[in-house]
């Protein structure tokens, strides 16, 4: 279609869309003036538009379901894509309740559906916000389709709540910039909406917009493993990239909004063709509507035909908006001094006009103005100091006071607000960029650190890192020789990689590593007395070691390349120990090198892994007494102990290994109780009572053990009903409860045996079913199945699947996964195999030396 042509069908178009639907039709008759062609066209399109619309007549009558789960339906509200929504009620007497209930009518074992729709689950439970629905429930009905029950919003669209007359176009935006918040926290999430429209924003009577349907979001962690979840997007709303079948970005939901924004300002939908692009038809505002020029360029900056061309961010479309409505200049405009003047001349108008009137009045406001700018920049530069001092000093002081959980997360969320105030007028200056980045390299670390003390929080950390990241290469762009930013950009890498393998990609989280690791040591060859360099260097290397165990060699993977990153962190350690042989940070570092490097060991050596521990110990008891107060020292103290009572277990030293796990239990405690709100202190506990079951189960002491056993049980049970979607706290009760029943059958108690096993086993392989699996969760099924004292549970045949998938993950390296395997095999009745197999696995023990004791893992 022409330009003009279609120019002109735009406005024909946007002209009828304001009209009642019952006058639609005549309008564009008139308008098409006997043109058969032209009047085809409009009414196709026209027809389009409607049928885009996925919010049916509410009096649609209910098709086939009249219940899903504890909840009744009602009414049909909407239909879309593959589901419905309905308004049901709550009917199970638990109590009363109106919701939202969101179904697919396909069967529940189409297996792409199933997955597709658990993740949509899992993204709509993650996002807690005051402009998005909630999710309260969901599950299968009992003729097999899957819904959602979500928070019913009993509201208009905001096309509809836009149209009510007297609403200015500032309630609008201000109305806008809400949404706008809900998009803006859903990317911070990692969520891409990917079907904005009208229709999925509801105003409540008291004026509060919500978002609704997540269930076309894209995950874009990694471009390259971008999931699409449940309903296609609607191609009237959609971005040229999207209909294109292009990668979908945070840039795509800009474009959706840019087109919900003309449209509550004019009233009008602004059709594209759906096919066409974008670009080849001006923004036109319907005649009659008026819009400022400064919130016309807004509108079109944000649906620009190239992604690169229109808002970075939500956010930065947002902030322009407030810029319009505080009658400062848009980002949108092209700089020019007179547009700049016109406008502080418009929010500064009876200044100017005082001014005006003398010059002394004139030199007044001079001086009055110079005054306003070093107020300021001593604001400024107070926010500053006010940052740092509580992300450091605060900080800090924090980590020596038992109970302070609560107060250290409102100092990160205190901390964040000034740091954020503080990045947005970075733009210029590095040092201010640097210092920025090491402040959120410390929130993020505080928060979510994978490797040490921390709050736990990994979602929270993968979300700040970033920021850091950004910053000090912003910095660095800016002064490429700048050895500090080169050191800052490296060392948050690493943190973002460590953050990435526990708590998102873990191959993407190795690579992050593995780069930034190169870039310190070209560093440290540059300026090899760099203390920053070698300290930082030290721990990303001793984070490899972390990051390739929590891979598969802590389960017998490939130990070598996990003990060649331990030795080169202790070599660079023992460079900075000469130099530096007091520093609590280097004795802190050597402590946690050594407890890690003892860990590799803790099982299949434990003679060697004891030797690792006592080092370990010995650079802490280095560090002054003050010093050793502060809470992560206690902590690795407790950790270093816990593990040697751990590999004196294993070498039948059982007195040792009891009271190494008691003095580090009489720290962790102490710590719990002391912080009641810290989920990551009570589970520490929950592994001393855990290791010392074991120690008494070696010992002989059933009795002792399964008390120990049924506390750190207990205590996940706790842990789980605060947080209930940690698959952790549920794998590790259920092989404690596994255990028990174990030690129940040795005590000639069958009844006990058999409901204690069986309860951990049916949690086993739920969690080992999912498609995420861990390695953990696919060895503990395969052993448990395979080889259950409780012989009537043992399934070997659900056991060999399981057992394959772990040999498979480990490359055959790991003797716990090729022994689960064997034993599976000889209760199968595949003897001469499983013996094969059982040899490949001790061959892979190291052997023992001559008069030292074995291991637990070989006796077994």
């Amino acid at each position: 279609m022409e330009l003009d042509r279609w120019q002109k069908v735009e406005e024909i178009l946007g002209h009828a869309w304001s009209l009642p639907a019952a006058e639609q039709d005549a309008h564009l008759e008139k308008a098409a003036q006997g043109d058969t062609t032209l009047l085809r066209e409009l009414r196709e399109l026209s027809e389009a538009s409607k049928a885009a619309e996925d919010w049916p007549d509410p009096a649609v009558p209910v098709a086939s379901h009249t219940r899903f789960g504890p909840y009744e339906v009602e009414r049909l509200v909407g239909r879309g894509g593959m589901g419905a929504v309905y308004l049901a009620h709550r009917a199970d007497g638990q109590f009363e309740q109106k919701v939202a209930v969101k179904v697919v009518g396909l069967p529940f074992e189409v297996e792409e559906l199933q997955e597709r729709f658990r993740r949509e689950r899992q993204i709509l439970a993650g996002l807690n916000h005051p402009n998005i629905t909630r999710l309260l429930d969901g599950g299968i009905s009992s003729d097999g389709s899957l819904y959602l029950a979500m928070e019913y919003v009993d509201g208009l669209s905001i096309e509809q709540y836009c149209a009510k007359p007297g609403l200015s176009i500032a309630r609008k935006v201000s109305l806008f910039r809400q949404v706008c918040s809900a998009v803006e926290y859903a990317h911070r999430n990692l969520i891409v909406h990917r079907d904005i429209k009208p229709s999925n924003i509801l105003v409540t009577a008291e004026g509060t917009p919500k978002l609704l349907d997540f269930g076309t979001a894209r995950l874009f962690k990694e471009a390259d493993q971008t999931q699409t979840l449940l309903g296609p997007m609607t191609e009237l709303y959609a971005s040229p990239e999207q209909v294109r079948g292009e990668p979908v970005t945070t840039l795509s939901d800009v474009y959706s909004l840019g087109l919900v924004l003309f449209e509550i300002l004019t009233g009008v939908k602004r059709f594209i063709s759906p096919r066409s692009s974008a670009g080849t038809s001006p923004l036109i505002f319907p005649s009659g509507v008026s819009v400022s020029p400064d919130l016309t360029r807004v509108v079109s900056k944000s649906l620009a035909e190239e992604p690169a061309e229109r808002y970075s961010s939500v956010e930065q479309l947002s902030e322009d908006l407030r810029r319009y409505l505080e009658g400062e200049p848009v980002l949108a405009h092209p700089p020019s001094l007179w547009y700049q003047g016109t406008k502080f001349a418009r929010r500064h108008k009876l200044a100017l006009i005082a001014a005006g009137l003398a010059l002394v009045a004139l030199m007044a406001g001079v001086v009055t103005i110079r005054q306003a700018q070093l107020r300021a920049e001593r604001r400024f530069a107070e926010v500053r100091q006010l940052a740092n001092y509580l992300v450091f000093d605060i900080h800090d002081g924090l980590q020596r006071v038992p109970g302070s959980t609560q107060l250290e997360k409102q100092v990160v969320e205190r901390s964040l607000q000034y740091l954020d105030r503080l990045s947005s007028e970075a733009s210029h200056d590095t040092a201010l960029r640097l210092e920025l980045a090491a402040a959120y390299q410390k929130l993020g670390d505080v928060l979510g650190n994978p490797f040490l003390p921390s709050m736990g929080d990994r979602k929270a950390a993968l979300a700040i890192y970033p920021k850091a990241l950004a910053l000090a290469k912003a910095a660095l762009a800016q002064d490429p020789g700048n050895l500090t930013a080169r050191q800052w950009a490296a060392s948050t890498e690493l943190q973002l990689g460590g953050a990435n393998n526990f708590g998102g990609d873990r191959k993407a989280g190795l690579a992050q590593t593995a780069a930034a690791i190169n870039e310190l040591e070209q560093l440290a060859r540059e300026a090899p007395d760099n203390f920053d360099v070698r300290l930082s260097l030290a721990k990303g290397l001793s984070f490899q070691g972390n990051l390739l165990m929590s891979n598969g060699a802590m389960m017998g993977g490939d130990p070598v390349e996990v003990e060649k990153a331990y030795n080169r962190a202790a070599s660079n350690l023992a460079y900075l120990v000469k130099r530096h042989p007091n520093d609590p940070k280097v004795l802190q570092m050597v402590a946690q090198n050594e407890a890690n490097h003892g860990n590799l060991w803790g099982s299949t050596d434990p003679v060697k892994a004891v030797g690792y521990f006592q080092n370990g110990l010995d650079a802490l008891n280095h560090i002054s007494e003050e010093e050793q107060q502060g809470l992560d020292l206690r902590r690795l103290r407790a950790a270093v102990l816990k593990s040697m009572g751990f590999a004196q277990g294993q070498l039948g030293d059982y007195d040792a290994a009891i009271r190494n796990t008691n003095r580090a239990g009489v720290i962790l405690e102490a710590l719990a109780t002391a912080d009641p709100a810290n989920a990551s202190a009570l589970y520490q506990v929950t592994a001393v009572y855990r290791n010392r079951g074991l120690i008494r189960k070696y010992k002989g002491d059933f009795r002792g053990a399964i008390e120990e056993f049924e506390h750190a049980a207990e205590l996940h049970r706790q842990l789980s009903e605060r947080d209930p979607s940690n698959a952790i706290y549920k794998q590790l009760r259920a092989d404690l409860l596994a255990r028990v029943g174990s030690l129940y059958v040795s005590l000639g108690q069958p009844s006990l045996a058999k409901e204690k096993t069986a309860t951990g086993m049916q949690v086993m392989k739920q969690l080992a079913d999912l498609p995420g699996a861990s390695l953990t969760d696919i060895n503990t099924a395969c052993s448990w199945f395979g080889d259950a004292m409780v012989v009537s549970l043992r399934d070997p045949k659900i056991a060999l699947p399981f057992c394959q998938r772990a040999v498979d993950l480990t490359q055959g390296k790991d003797p716990d996964a090729l022994f689960g395997m064997a034993v599976a095999k000889y209760h199968n009745g595949d003897r001469n195999e499983a013996l094969a197999i059982l040899d490949r696995a001790i061959a892979l023990l190291p052997p023992t030396e001559p008069g030292k004791p074995k291991s637990q893992q070989r006796i077994n």
